[in-house]
């Protein structure tokens, strides 16, 4: 970062939602790379020594959050209908987010469903300590931040930490905040927990009103500093709806004749 150069990691299929493997070596993350039928899950060597590897194939997008231990790695699985509907779906609908496992040093490996329902689960976020898992939940309408035991998740109920609405969950490095971007997608707030047999939720404050705040955001455990990406563009983009443009057209044409 003190320097200021930037290294491109990805060459193809349109690379995003990186995360980082338990060593730093490693990176998981999303692509449309030719073989698969949507977007995959990928691994690869962050010097680039070796091609990505891809680690899921099945047909809805993958997209990883977590990678707590070497043999682990947490990842969203969602469909189109979800996400065109507003990212959340009714019972009839049928569930448009799941979380599931796998582990990464398999290729082509079968994964495991860890959370699965009627409703949008998604983005999971594993505690420092392995212990807990933190995801978006679309139980209730808007989506929510609720915690569970990990790996275990039926172990010890299920507890909701935001208030007002949340989504994407970080961990501070104590594993007693958990931080959360609002569904306004302009603030990032925190709530205090306190680990044990279960777990104790505290005061929530908000910590920053960010416009423009990307979904590109994190919380270094050793530090406690929040980086994130904002939008620094102009005029947002605009939709322009043309009535009768076809006979417009032919009337200009006719001219030109």
């Amino acid at each position: 970062l003190g320097t200021g150069n930037l290294t491109r990691f990805t060459q193809e299929g349109g690379g995003h939602a990186p995360v980082w493997s338990p060593d730093g070596k490693r990176l998981a993350f999303t692509a449309d790379i030719v073989g698969g039928d949507a977007e995959d899950l990928f691994v690869q060597p962050v010097d680039r020594s070796r091609p990505p590897v891809r680690v899921v194939a099945i047909s809805n997008d993958q997209h990883a959050s977590a990678w707590p231990n070497d043999s682990t790695l947490v990842f969203s699985s969602s469909n189109a209908p979800g996400f065109l509907g507003g990212g959340t779906a009714g019972a009839a609908g049928g569930a448009t987010a799941s979380v599931s496992v796998v582990n990464p040093a398999l290729t082509a490996a079968k994964p495991s469903p860890l959370l699965q329902a009627e409703w949008a689960q998604s983005e999971g976020a594993v505690s420092p300590d392995g212990r807990w898992i933190a995801y978006t939940s679309a139980e209730a309408g808007p989506t929510e931040i609720f915690v569970r035991s990990f790996p275990k998740v039926e172990a010890g109920g299920v507890v909701k930490v935001s208030s007002g609405g949340g989504q994407r969950a970080r961990w501070s490095g104590d594993g007693r905040t958990v931080y959360y971007q609002a569904n306004d997608a302009n603030s990032i707030r925190a709530v205090r927990v306190t680990p044990g047999a279960s777990l104790t939720v505290g005061a929530t404050a908000t910590l920053m009103e960010v416009p423009g705040l990307g979904s590109g955001w994190d919380v270094s455990w050793k530090t406690g500093t929040i980086y994130l990406t904002q939008s620094v563009g102009g005029e947002s983009a605009r939709i322009v709806v043309i009535q009768n443009w076809l006979d417009e057209f032919r009337r200009s044409e006719a001219g030109k004749r």
